[in-house]
């Protein structure tokens, strides 16, 4: 630069003034000459000092021969010796410090020649006196050969001419630099030829001299330029974020940054933030849970990233959900800091809050739709099951998890089917639904049929990620069905019995005119054996009328007839006679407690027979079912009495079998429910008694007794009670 001076090639340059070469002759001269002249100087001293002692030795004795004056010219001779040695001395001394300042400036000479930095010395009147190599390198206006003794301000014009070598300079202002000279800034340029960047240091000394300094910084300002490049990116990018950029200090909690985000996130300008607390702005129910949270994952001091949702109030009224990522470092001296985002989550928690309420809906539908439903991944491991497919499997909802559910439920999709679906990309088509009913034993052990649909889920690619498994129960159904079918074959019995009962009656009515009247001939012969055989027919006859009446009165379809008041002594004789024969035939004792009438109540009689006869035939099973090593008599007790108060008819079916289950016991009465195997009951005949016995008003129910068997218990109200109410 204009503002630097340099030396040729071979060392220091500096230029020696008029003054100075005058003051510096006689140092030369006594450098030079100083050895020989002193030693010739001496000895002339010495001669002429022992001439003179001798010629005033020789007058004085010549005259006046006086003998004390030896002694004096002694000590002058003496003296002159003296002398003579002291003037060697000093020449000595002065030779040997010219020496030690010329090796000195030679040490300088050299120094300032090593030096990467260009040094450059003016004096009290700013003209130049020395420069080193590297000055001249960095200006090339030093390279002058009437550079030594010029002033700043002629240095700088010279280097700003046209054609001049600072004009290759950016920035070059001639009275800038003239001024910077004078007042000792520093200043920092750059040369546009290669980009090199130096620095311009001017020092004034005690003497009054200046001296220069210029330093190659292009690596420090290439960081300087690079970090300055990057703050700016930095502050661009951050200003462009809709999230807000935020520093605070740990210790007082204080913020001491905020991006310009602030104003559209809360409102509030940035420059405002700064040097506030930023809990102020939170809202009072969260406050206490972010503090809470702050002080548990910043006290910890560790640095990892942490996340935190909260509300904050506007500046202009009301609340907004946001979300702070965050993260502690500490600042290099080592004071704790928090730096983050703060995120406008409002749209996202909307999002969530509804998104929550479809799954609570969905999961609602899920849980009380009645259905098994599991959601798996592609290797069947079950990712989802509702609380109906785990209670079936008997399997807690987190334990389901993770499970296979080909463990659960065998082979609940074809294996042909599900590599189809696994293996191919269905972009252009739908995999097909499968549809199988599968039987699958309940976590009691009783087989289930289950109509089990499976649908594959895919993703956007095709590709099958999951498959939704949904299980109908079909178990009641199927049994329904089957019910249905019984109970049109048993209607079928019913229309049939009701024909041969009208069929039989023609019989059994010749048979009884017959014996009646053999019976009066054998009563008119006197013939006891023939009318001993006549009243037994009779006997049978009438036994036979009478079942013929029951079977009649039982397959009567009553749906559509009005319910009346009965005696229901007469439906307990009727279920008696219907199940006698079956009874004996399963040595089974039935023993009856019936008065001979009871208050009447109301409905009809063939059904509450046939709610009798389904407690007779179940407690005449259960005690076929007990283990051969019980020998006890099977006995069944069917009893009829009423209430003390009067006001109902109770009746109860007792037997000595096994009793029923306990985790029957609370569902016995539902539809399908059964201890029989299934060829033996369809789990219908319970939940038909109640329903008959509900319609009648009345109640049912069953316990087991404390010496063992079961007990059903049938109350049904009076028809005088009925009609008082």
């Amino acid at each position: 630069m204009v503002s630097t001076l340099m030396s040729e090639p071979g060392g220091l340059h500096r230029r020696p003034r008029l003054g100075e070469m005058a003051r510096a002759f006689p140092r030369q001269a006594r450098r030079i000459l100083g050895p020989g002249l002193a030693v010739l100087a001496g000895i002339a001293g010495a001669v002429f000092a022992a001439s003179a002692a001798a010629g005033v030795f020789a007058i004085s004795a010549a005259s006046h021969p006086v003998p004390g004056l030896a002694l004096p010219l002694l000590g002058l001779v003496v003296a002159g010796l003296i002398l003579l040695f002291l003037v060697v001395g000093t020449s000595v001394a002065s030779q040997a410090l010219e020496r030690s300042a010329v090796d000195a400036r030679t040490l300088l000479s050299e120094t300032l020649e090593a030096l990467p930095a260009g040094i450059v010395v003016y004096d009290e009147n700013g003209r130049l006196m020395m420069f080193n190599s590297a000055a001249a390198q960095i200006s090339p206006v030093l390279r002058r050969p009437d550079a030594i003794g010029m002033s700043y301000a002629q240095l700088v014009h010279a280097s700003m001419a046209p054609g001049g070598p600072g004009r290759s300079w950016d920035g070059a202002d001639a009275e800038g630099w003239i001024h910077r000279f004078h007042t000792k800034t520093t200043s920092q340029t750059r040369r546009s030829a290669d980009g090199r960047w130096f620095e311009w240091a001017e020092k004034a000394m005690p003497s009054g001299r200046t001296v220069g300094l210029r330093a190659d910084v292009t690596d420090l300002k290439t960081l300087q330029l690079a970090a300055e490049e990057a703050r700016s990116e930095f502050q661009q990018l951050v200003a462009s974020l809709s999230d807000m950029v935020f520093e605070m200090d740990v210790s007082s909690g204080i913020l001491t940054f905020a991006s310009a985000a602030a104003s559209d996130l809360l409102g509030i300008p940035a420059g405002q933030l700064v040097g506030t607390t930023p809990l102020d702005l939170v809202h009072e129910e969260d406050r206490a849970r972010l503090r809470r949270s702050l002080r548990r994952r910043l006290v910890s001091g560790d640095e990892e990233v942490h996340s935190v949702r909260f509300r904050v109030k506007l500046a202009g009224g009301g609340l907004r959900n946001v979300e702070a990522r965050f993260r502690r470092y500490a600042r290099n001296d080592d004071k704790p800091m928090v730096s983050g985002v703060l995120r406008d989550i409002e749209e996202e928690t909307k999002l969530l809050a509804g998104l929550e309420q479809q799954r609570r809906q969905l999961a609602s539908v899920i849980e009380s739709s009645g259905a098994l439903m599991v959601l798996t991944n592609r290797a069947l491991r079950i990712e989802m099951a509702n609380r109906e497919f785990c209670e079936f499997a008997g399997v807690a909802i987190d334990a389901a998890r993770g499970q296979k559910l080909d463990e659960l439920v065998y082979q609940p999709v074809d294996a042909d089917l599900l590599h189809r679906w696994l293996s191919q990309r269905w972009t252009d088509e739908t995999p097909a639904t499968a549809r199988t009913t599968i039987s699958v034993p309940d976590r009691e052990g009783r087989p289930r049929l289950i109509l089990l649909t499976a649908r594959p889920v895919v993703d956007a690619r095709g590709a099958v990620r999951q498959i939704a498994f949904i299980g109908v129960d079909d178990t009641e159904r199927h049994a329904a069905e089957q019910a249905l079918f019984d109970l049109e074959r048993l209607t079928s019995v019913g229309e049939l019995a009701a024909s041969v009962v009208h069929e039989v009656n023609q019989p059994l009515q010749v048979i009884s005119l017959v014996a009646e009247n053999g019976l009066e001939d054998a009563e008119d012969r006197g013939d006891t054996i023939a009318k001993t055989s006549y009243e037994k027919i009779l006997r049978q006859v009438s036994r036979a009328g009478r079942l013929m009446g029951e079977l009649r009165a039982y397959s009567r379809r009553t749906m559509h007839e009005a319910p009346m008041p009965f005696d229901p002594v007469a439906a307990v004789h009727g279920a008696v006679e219907l199940t006698r024969d079956q009874l004996r035939k399963a040595q089974t004792t039935l023993s009856v407690e019936c008065p001979d009438s009871l208050p009447a109540v109301r409905g009809h009689i063939s059904r509450l027979e046939q709610v009798l006869i389904n407690l007779i035939n179940n407690a005449r099973d259960a005690m076929a079912a007990r283990p051969p090593e019980d020998e006890r008599p099977r006995e069944i007790r069917l009893s009829a009495r009423p209430e003390a108060e009067g006001a109902a008819v109770v009746i109860a079916v007792d037997d000595n079998g096994s009793g029923i289950a306990p985790e029957v016991l609370p569902r016995l009465f539902q539809m399908f429910v059964t201890t029989k195997p299934r060829d033996k009951g369809t789990g219908l005949g319970l939940s038909v008694c109640q329903r008959i016995v509900d319609d009648m008003g009345g109640t049912i129910s069953a316990e087991n007794r404390v010496e063992g068997g079961a007990r059903f218990t049938i109350r049904l109200p009076c028809e005088s009670a009925t009609g008082a109410a």
